[in-house]
């Protein structure tokens, strides 16, 4: 290296020293933070270079010939071993929020956000408000669901209610709804002495559809608005002859148009509003990845979760003798083998029986007094050739007999 360059260098070193001293004493004594600090970079001769994506994730761009930079991962990429975002924020006083940062601060949270505890991106660890507060819509929730009651004109928040006679935000027929205090006769239609009325369908001055009100007896093809030949359908949103516009331009039926960052979407982890990755694919072909990280289930290969069916090895039990035997296994597994005499269904081999034990190929048998691998009493069980009065214990002049349960 250059000696001047080496002297580039120790001078830098220098001023960041210099700045980390004001910088703490400065949030020490609790004053504002003051505008962001120049890093100087290219007064010492250092030129630094970014890709098109490096200051993507920042919230804050910065100008680079004014502030030597244009983000805090630009500097941090260029200048890893003097910059990081708690130093740039904490000594230069520079924005880090929704940077990256680099290596060793994946965790790291920015001092620099929202602290508005009723704004919808509220950071409780915020402890510098960059003005990146934004609040739901009256009546609304953070997410764009309504967050009060819904009028039956749909309308959150709205007013309208429905009347005595089943009309949403109607005037309220008195006399069963069919007169006011003005008009005795008035029809559905709240017409004076007018002739419409409900039909079988529900529909004032219908024409009376029957097979479900899909038709009437004299139109077999009545659409939803109750007209014979007519062209009126139900839309998407579920309004008849809406053609759907209550749907709002993200294909929402009554929703609020493009509210997110990439307009009617939330991109996906990793992703720009163009389905781009922002940061490099791994070995697994995942935009962000760590590499393969799905454990085989031998406790030892590791692979691509996606590649696991053709790459993770088949563990099962490779001994032909075995009970479980797998022949497509190639990683050898628990193996499981039959009881002496017996074969993997628990059955004696051919050839051989199950004694009073249930021992296949046993020798033990029942005695003529029914107990298996007895001693064999004789007279009746209550004796043998050298004890003629033995119990039913097998003792001789024993009181032992058998009671009623056997």
């Amino acid at each position: 290296m250059k000696l001047n360059t080496i002297l580039k260098y120790m001078n830098l070193s220098k001023v960041f020293c210099l700045w980390a001293i004001t910088g703490t004493l400065l949030f020490g004594l609790g004053q504002t933070p003051p505008e962001p600090i120049p890093l100087n970079l290219y007064e010492l001769g250092i030129t630094i270079t970014r890709s098109s994506v490096e200051c993507d994730s920042c919230n804050v761009v910065y100008g680079p010939e004014e502030y030597g930079a244009e983000c805090c991962d630009h500097a941090i990429n260029a200048q890893p071993e003097f910059f990081n975002c708690e130093i740039l924020e904490n000594q230069y006083y520079w924005d880090c929020s929704g940077c990256e940062c680099g290596a060793g601060e994946e965790d790291y949270t920015s001092m620099f956000g929202c602290d508005e505890s009723d704004a919808c991106n509220f950071d409780p660890e915020v402890t510098v408000n960059n003005g990146s507060c934004w609040y739901a819509e009256e009546n609304y929730d953070c997410n764009g669901e309504c967050a009060v009651e819904i009028d039956c004109m749909e309308i959150c928040g709205g007013s309208a209610v429905v009347d005595e006679c089943g009309n949403c935000n109607g005037d309220g027929f008195t006399e069963n709804c069919l007169g006011t205090d003005e008009c005795e006769n008035m029809d559905c239609n709240g017409e004076c002495s007018g002739t419409a009325v409900i039909d079988e369908c529900g529909n004032c001055g219908g024409d009376g559809y029957f097979d479900i009100c899909l038709g009437t007896d004299e139109c077999e093809n009545m659409d939803c608005n109750g007209e014979c030949s007519g062209i009126a359908v139900i839309d998407e949103c579920g309004v008849c002859g809406g053609e759907n516009t209550s749907m709002d331009s993200c294909g929402v039926c009554n929703g609020y148009g493009p509210i997110f960052e990439c307009g009617c979407f939330e991109p996906a982890e990793h992703f720009d509003c163009d389905g781009n990755c922002i940061l490099e694919y791994d070995s697994c072909g995942i935009c962000g990845g760590n590499g393969p990280d799905f454990l085989c289930t031998d406790g030892v290969t590791i692979v691509c979760e996606s590649l696991a069916g053709e790459n993770c090895p088949e563990v099962g039990c490779m001994d032909e003798a075995a009970c479980n035997y797998d022949s497509e296994a190639n990683a050898p597994g628990e193996c499981t083998f039959p009881e002496e005499n017996e074969d993997c269904d628990g059955h004696c081999l051919e050839g051989l029986e199950a004694d009073c034990n249930g021992l296949c190929g046993g020798t033990a048998e029942e005695d003529e007094c029914g107990n298996c691998n007895g001693d064999g009493f004789t007279e009746n069980c209550l004796g043998t050739d050298e004890c003629e009065n033995m119990d039913c214990n097998g003792e001789c002049s024993g009181t032992a007999v058998i009671d009623e349960c056997g």
